[in-house]
C-alpha cells in the first residue's frame, strides 16, 4: 500500500519480477553500486520477494529503492563489534535487527529523505547500515545502527540486554 509524504510516495510492487526489473534499474545508474558483482542480485531478489525493500516514487516515476533484510540480536553485535557487514548467510526475512543491503536514489537530496522515512516506518526495530562506497569510491566507513530514530555511534556501542 502506498504512503506519502509531502513530496514522495513510498510503495511496493504486486510483481516482484518487475520490481527487481526497476530496482536493479535504479542501483545500475548509481556510481556505488555499478561495480557489484552479479552474485549480489539473488539477495536483491530475495529483499524483494520477501517484501523488504521500498520503491521512492516522485510522480509515476521511480526514483529511489532501500532493500533490507534481517538478522539476529547476535549476528547485529557482532557487526557492531568488528565494524563489518553481515554475510549472506547471516540475513533473512525473520530477525532482530534489519540490515540495509541496498539504497540509492537518482537524486543525491532525494537520498535523506528516503533514508529517513523507512526508520520512522521502522522505528521499532534496531538499523544497521554500512556504506562501502561514495561517490563511486571504496571508502572505509564504520557501521551504523539507528535505534529509536537515533543514529548510535558504533564506538558507543553497548552490548544490548537481548
Amino acid at each position: 500500500m502506498p504512503t506519502t509524504t509531502r513530496d514522495f510516495t513510498y510503495a511496493t510492487l504486486a510483481n516482484k519480477d518487475e520490481a527487481l526489473r526497476i530496482a536493479l534499474n535504479l542501483l545500475l545508474k548509481d556510481p556505488n553500486y555499478q561495480k557489484l558483482p552479479l552474485r549480489q542480485v539473488s539477495t536483491f531478489y530475495k529483499s524483494i520477494v520477501n517484501n523488504c525493500y521500498l520503491f521512492m516514487i516522485q510522480g509515476n516515476k521511480a526514483v529511489g529503492v532501500l532493500m533490507w533484510l534481517k538478522t539476529s540480536a547476535a549476528v547485529r553485535d557482532n557487526c557492531l563489534l568488528l565494524d563489518r557487514s553481515a554475510l549472506v548467510s547471516e540475513l533473512s526475512h525473520q530477525g532482530d535487527a534489519i540490515y540495509c543491503i541496498a539504497f540509492a536514489t537518482l537524486e543525491p537530496n532525494f537520498l535523506l529523505p528516503l533514508l529517513r522515512f523507512f526508520i520512522k516506518t521502522h522505528a521499532h526495530q534496531d538499523i544497521l547500515i554500512k556504506r562501502h562506497f561514495k561517490n563511486g569510491k571504496k571508502v572505509n566507513q564504520p557501521i551504523v545502527l539507528v535505534k529509536n530514530q537515533k543514529r548510535v555511534k558504533s564506538d558507543k556501542f553497548v552490548e544490548s540486554d537481548s
